[in-house]
């Protein structure tokens, strides 16, 4: 079961769904992604952490780091474009900084225009 909503004190939820967290071409982290009224947020559910820190962290170098969960305002987005993973669509967003970050997504389009939306309105 996955948590719907963390601890986001002030933080209106705008659109959530399921989403993977494309790490790297073979290795994704499966969660739930939200569109708040703040950010872009990909959070996995505890007990997946787990199974990952145990199986997949010693042999995949694409979660040597530690990090299963993010959150991107949308004033550090520069761009979404689209992209893929294997068969699923994917959103490629660019950070200001030139990180490239992929999520694998169902409904792509509803995500990027809301997305694109918030971020007209932040800037």
């Amino acid at each position: 079961m996955f948590k719907k909503m963390g601890d986001r004190s002030g933080e209106i939820t705008l659109y959530s769904g399921r989403m993977s967290w494309c790490r790297s071409e073979r290795s994704a982290l499966d969660g739930y992604g939200f569109l708040t009224d703040k950010q872009l947020r990909f959070d996995m559910p505890e007990v997946s952490k787990i199974m990952t820190k145990i199986f997949f962290k010693p042999f995949s170098k694409a979660f040597e780091d530690g990090i299963y969960d993010i959150a991107i305002p949308y004033d550090d987005i520069q761009s979404v474009s689209p992209g893929t993973y294997g068969l699923r669509k994917a959103l490629v967003i660019e950070r200001k900084d030139g990180t490239l970050l992929k999520f694998a997504v169902n409904h792509y389009d509803r995500w990027e225009q809301a997305i694109l939306k918030r971020m007209t309105k932040i800037a």
